[in-house]
């Protein structure tokens, strides 16, 4: 994992080989399935789907004003594809995100999208990517980068 970022702490990595073996060849061959780390004191998550994408995940601490306030898509937080997964849908405290976007290279459909590549590129169309752990893992650390601007934010309003 190269990320831009200092300060993270990865306590937990794994590959799941049955997860491998339904997937074709590509670079998610030789990366993790599951990544856990610590950034600026949040815990965050890379989950590998069983398509193949990964979706990114970071945990909200209960003292935070936005502690279980951010809604799907409500836009409080940029990321890859906006918020997907917020304590509606599971473990509270905890929002995400999915790289199985439109121009995300989902590598199940990877031999099929591979097909495609030369009408995207006769038509101009964006270009259609994998985003790996890396990429993944400075999303994750972006929305933690948010959350405490946020939370600075509201404390010098409450403060005023």
């Amino acid at each position: 994992m190269k990320t831009k970022r200092s300060n993270i702490i990865i306590y937990n990595h794994q590959t799941f080989e049955e997860l491998k073996d339904m997937l074709p060849e590509g670079e998610w061959q030789q990366e993790d399935d599951l990544v856990e780390f610590i950034y600026k004191d949040y815990k965050c998550e890379i989950k590998r789907t069983r398509m193949g994408n990964l979706c990114g995940y970071v945990y909200i601490p209960e003292d935070h004003p936005l502690y279980e306030k951010i809604k799907m898509d409500d836009n409080e937080i940029e990321c890859h594809g906006g918020i997907t997964y917020t304590s509606e849908f599971g473990e509270i405290g905890k929002i995400g995100f999915d790289c199985a976007h439109c121009y995300d290279l989902i590598p199940y459909r990877s031999d099929y999208v591979n097909s495609l590549l030369s009408m995207f590129e006769k038509y101009r169309l964006p270009t259609i990517t994998y985003k790996n752990i890396d990429y993944v893992m400075d999303e994750c650390c972006s929305i933690v980068d948010q959350l405490k601007e946020k939370q600075n934010d509201i404390r010098i309003k409450t403060i005023y």
